[in-house]
């Protein structure tokens, strides 16, 4: 664990660490993280320059997604996958599907 992380918890401001999306983009961040104690990971806020659009796509999430499927198919993450590809793949491979709630609100529960 790298000292920004131990700060954040130690500080109580937060009660746990996400790491899919850093993962995403590095899947040896484990290996680096023991070597270069001090190393910080980019976590890029992926945008078609269309906030109706990236919205709609849910590309803050489709695009790690993305990372993650090309790790899957032995590909090496793409910190410069393009944001439209994203979105024209997503549509492509949910269809009508794609525009439905993926994630439950408190109130679903």
């Amino acid at each position: 664990m790298g000292p920004a992380m131990r700060a954040a918890l130690a500080s109580g401001t937060t009660d746990m660490i996400g790491l899919a999306r850093p993962f995403a983009l590095e899947p040896d961040l484990p290996m680096r993280l023991l070597r270069e104690p001090r190393h910080a990971s980019q976590c890029p806020h992926p945008t078609t320059g269309v906030a109706f659009i990236d919205k709609m796509a849910m590309l803050s999430i489709t695009w790690y997604e993305s990372q993650l499927d090309r790790i899957a198919k032995g590909k090496r993450p793409d910190p410069g996958l393009n944001a439209w590809r994203v979105v024209a793949g997503t549509f492509g491979r949910l269809g009508a599907h794609a525009f439905s709630k993926r994630r439950a609100s408190p109130g679903d529960r």
